[in-house]
């Protein structure tokens, strides 16, 4: 298996690794616009995780086998510390953590009714042999309108548009 996250092939092995560990996470943010059909520019990975230990704790052996080490706070961008010696707890207490490695993956903690929420609707799609699943696109609207960032605002109108014009056929 390869040992960096960058590009396609880095992508599909996250994906792949943490469908083989059955992990219940979901792909957010740009990446998830894009396979909805926005096209925009991304770098980094948005994952959606509910706060249980046990998850929050495989996911990062995951991204630890593939190569990730440094943990950031999204927020503050402060450092956190190295993957190896991370406090799970701590983890599950911040609202997001990034993990760095080429192309980072950003870990959003929502709340346990939140998520199930968001996984018992989930859409799950074929991603170049990897199943992903992603907040159907109205959640996913939803979550982006809850932003103040002009890119997520940008692309919940166009996901509006797409959606808007799937029901005109």
């Amino acid at each position: 298996m390869e040992k960096t996250n960058n590009g396609k092939a880095g992508t599909l092995s996250l994906f792949r690794e943490l469908e083989r560990e059955g992990l219940r996470f979901l792909v957010i943010g740009g990446f998830a616009s894009n396979l909805y059909g926005v096209e925009r520019a991304t770098f980094d990975l948005d994952l959606a995780i509910a706060p249980d230990q046990d998850h929050v704790g495989r996911l990062l052996n995951v991204l630890r086998r593939l190569g990730y080490r440094r943990l950031v706070d999204v927020n503050t961008e402060k450092a956190i510390g190295d993957i190896d010696r991370v406090d799970i707890q701590r983890i599950i207490g911040l609202e997001s953590v990034r993990v760095k490695n080429g192309r980072d993956v950003d870990i959003l903690i929502v709340p346990s009714t939140q998520f199930e929420y968001l996984w018992q609707y989930r859409v799950d799609l074929e991603y170049h042999g990897a199943k992903i699943p992603l907040p159907n696109p109205v959640d996913l609207i939803h979550m982006k309108e809850q932003s103040s960032r002009p890119v997520d605002l940008e692309d919940a109108r166009k996901l509006r548009h797409i959606i808007a014009s799937k029901k005109r056929r």
